[in-house]
């Protein structure tokens, strides 16, 4: 696991969070970095790789694929949770709490 992805799932794991993450969730052929079902939402941490053109595309095609099971995605860069890593666990908390009004306890089955 790079090392973001370790410092974040240091964060979000177990019910630090109120609600369980899992790790490289599955959902049809994509591979979520971190997912709660409970409020589908899936954690996506980029790295540099992700900034270039055709990585882009595919995110784009990743997160509206998601949409498509009432997930909501939330991008993450490395250089932000090096930098801002209590930030990032605000900014995660208010949208727990902004899905709660609609939570779910069954995964997709895409």
């Amino acid at each position: 696991m790079p090392k973001a992805e370790h410092l974040l799932w240091a964060e979000v794991r177990g019910d630090k969070m109120g609600c369980r993450f899992f790790r490289q969730y599955g959902v049809g052929q994509y591979s979520l970095d971190f997912y709660c079902p409970t409020f589908r939402l899936a954690i996506e941490v980029d790295g540099e790789s992700h900034k270039e053109k055709n990585a882009q595309e595919r995110d784009r095609k990743r997160d509206k694929y998601m949409q498509a099971f009432d997930m909501k995605t939330v991008r993450i860069s490395n250089l932000e949770i090096y930098e801002n890593l209590e930030g990032v666990v605000e900014r995660l908390k208010g949208l727990l709490k902004s899905r709660q009004s609609h939570p779910r306890n069954l995964s997709p089955s895409p």
